[in-house]
């Protein structure tokens, strides 16, 4: 797909930071090229960073830097308001501002209503006696989940100038793979670097998908399996690579019957989780020490475990960039719901150049997950990455 979105005078941005955050502007001047010059009817004009515009599709037929009352004008002949709401992605701003406002007793009563609505979807479809019917028949598959799940992918070729570096760091590795073990449909992802290769999907298959386990087993068996072949794989690596430093970094995803994600992150590869637009990281709370708190050394056989979760992620540069050089093994099992949108498996390349919430503002709005991806690696190509670009998208649609 052609690209269209050009940083030209009279065209409609999103400003995505900053205390103007959510706003429609429009671009009256190129500075250069990092800066323009915006102006909006309730702004006072003045000039702002790239990284801190979305571009749209939406363009207006101006001058270079006109007056006040003629910008009014054209957006008001380019119907920008009205195409703005009507789009996808105004749409999808509308709804998280909406949703944004609703007090503890406006939620409640929408958690009300949705299973108001499950429970009539399951009396049209046949009521409680076709359900368990179809339950106990062996030879009935459970049926699928409700949305479909889509992807997309982009891998940049390595770009490294050092020809010692280039033999071992090549492009990386991308698996896509879908099982059914025990009526449940299992979608595989994973996004590993030149030194993993395939090692990970083939032990996967090995240790996993060519088992015959039990419904009950097939979410910790995924989780056990996918920590086990991380470190032994990684243990691997560096004992054959014992003479220079390498990054050993690979992320992976199992989607389980379109209802739990089991996931895994190393050396720098995230998996990026967009809740009603919001950017969550797999994250280590707590991490074990030696020292225990007086309480627990009362009882005899108590320890402190570390808890892991996805946790909400607004963070520095400073901090974000300390994260891509954490080799540190995480596995998280998570629940989907209905506010889960997109996945995001991608290599220290983007992450190194932007923040978890830069990323999906950025693809937020794109329906297509190829698009998306493309997106995302181009952003990085110009805000001039010096790591391994490669990034997945997985949309619940």
């Amino acid at each position: 797909m052609p690209f269209k979105r050009y940083v030209e005078v009279g065209r409609v941005a999103l400003v995505n930071y900053g205390k103007d955050y959510g706003r429609l502007v429009v671009i009256v001047d190129v500075i250069d090229q990092n800066r323009v010059l915006v102006d909006a009817p309730d702004m006072v004009r003045g000039q702002m960073n790239l990284k801190r515009l979305s571009l749209t599709d939406i363009t207006v037929q101006i001058e270079k830097v006109p007056k006040k009352s003629t910008l009014i004008a054209a957006m008001e002949t380019a119907d920008v308001k009205n195409k703005w709401e009507n789009s996808s992605w105004g749409r999808k701003l509308i709804v998280q501002k909406k949703r944004a406002a609703l007090n503890d007793f406006d939620r409640f009563k929408i958690m009300l209503a949705k299973i108001k609505e499950l429970s009539l979807k399951s009396l049209f479809k046949g009521g409680d006696e076709v359900n368990k019917r179809d339950y106990n028949s062996k030879n009935m598959k459970k049926p699928s989940w409700m949305m479909p799940i889509t992807h997309g992918y982009y891998l940049v070729e390595d770009r490294t100038r050092d020809l010692e570096s280039s033999e071992l760091e090549k492009q990386d590795t991308l698996v896509v793979q879908r099982e059914e073990i025990s009526n449940l449909e299992l979608w595989f992802f994973s996004l590993s670097g030149s030194v993993i290769g395939d090692s990970i999907s083939n032990y996967m298959h090995s240790h996993l998908f060519s088992r015959q386990l039990k419904e009950s087993q097939v979410i910790s068996k995924s989780k056990e399996a996918m920590k086990k072949v991380y470190l032994s794989t990684k243990a691997k690596v560096e004992s054959e690579i014992s003479e220079r430093t390498v990054n050993v970094a690979s992320t992976s995803v199992i989607i389980v019957n379109g209802e739990r994600l089991v996931m895994a992150q190393m050396g720098g590869y995230r998996v990026i989780v967009c809740r009603d637009g919001i950017a969550h990281q797999l994250h280590t709370k707590h991490q074990h020490t030696g020292n225990m708190h007086w309480p627990h050394r009362l009882i005899s056989g108590v320890m402190r475990i570390p808890k892991v979760h996805i946790q909400a992620c607004h963070l520095s540069r400073q901090s974000s960039r300390k994260q891509n050089n954490s080799t540190e093994l995480v596995t998280v099992i998570e629940k989907l719901d209905s506010d889960t949108e997109f996945l995001i498996l991608a290599s220290t390349g983007v992450f190194e150049v932007m923040r978890n919430q830069e990323a999906v503002d950025l693809i937020w709005h794109i329906d297509d997950p190829q698009e998306a991806a493309e997106c995302l690696a181009r952003e990085a190509l110009s805000r001039m990455s010096k790591g391994t670009i490669s990034c997945l998208v997985i949309r619940f649609d």
